[in-house]
């Protein structure tokens, strides 16, 4: 693949039949999550002379502003970051879901969170093995809609094998909506704006989460 990034993919072997547990679906997601992104990304980038832009205040205005000019990279974002805002932060919620609505305490907690991670390493072996398919717009609005589909269900849930059922299916599309969100935002930024735009992207990412959970504690509160 001719790309204008280059990134270490983590070997494969780091995918291995575990029990349920809460860390290492974490791990395996990064690893499966490089692999996809990899095998998605295509060489139909916009080439474009790099140009050294000055100092690092007026690189990251430029970013921004070419967020904000180029309409398909804004709606990119966009789309990225209100799940990032309004759906994501219910993870932290999951310990307190588990023991005061479902009472399963702290195994159903582990069970819960699990499933969350396994079904996001399903979703993104998936994706890496479809390798670059047609349609990924819409295959990824369509992924979202399920995951914010299934964080409902959970969310309304009383019942312990429709919540743990609800966060596998949202994982498995959360994870595949997530990484052709992060694809197709790399194949539409320019190449001499692909850096800054993406760091707009995780400034998103890393910041929308927190921001959001603060959010959905003040409102439950």
């Amino acid at each position: 693949f001719k790309v204008v990034m280059t990134r270490k993919t983590p070997p494969l072997k780091r995918i291995r039949s575990l029990p349920l547990g809460f860390s290492e679906p974490r791990e395996s997601n990064g690893s499966v999550r490089c692999v996809s992104q990899d095998m998605l990304i295509s060489n139909k980038t916009r080439q474009t002379r790099l140009r050294n832009a000055g100092n690092a205040g007026r690189q990251i205005l430029d970013g921004f502003i070419a967020t904000w000019r180029d309409r398909q990279v804004l709606g990119l974002m966009v789309v990225h970051t209100i799940p990032t805002l309004l759906v994501v932060p219910y993870l932290p919620f999951l310990a307190l879901v588990s023991k005061d609505v479902l009472h399963r305490g702290a195994e159903g907690y582990g069970a819960l969170a699990s499933m969350a991670g396994w079904g996001s390493v399903l979703g993104l072996g998936v994706l890496a093995f479809m390798g670059n398919p047609e349609r990924k717009g819409l295959i990824m609005l369509a992924s979202f809609g399920i995951y914010i589909t299934g964080v409902l269900v959970f969310a309304f849930s009383h019942n312990y094998a429709l919540s743990l059922a609800a966060l596998g299916i949202g994982g498995v599309f959360s994870s595949v909506a997530f990484a052709l969100n992060n694809t197709l935002l790399q194949i539409a930024s320019p190449n001499e704006m692909r850096g800054r735009v993406m760091s707009i992207y995780m400034v998103a990412f890393r910041g929308g989460m927190p921001l959001g959970s603060l959010v959905s504690g003040w409102a439950a509160t």
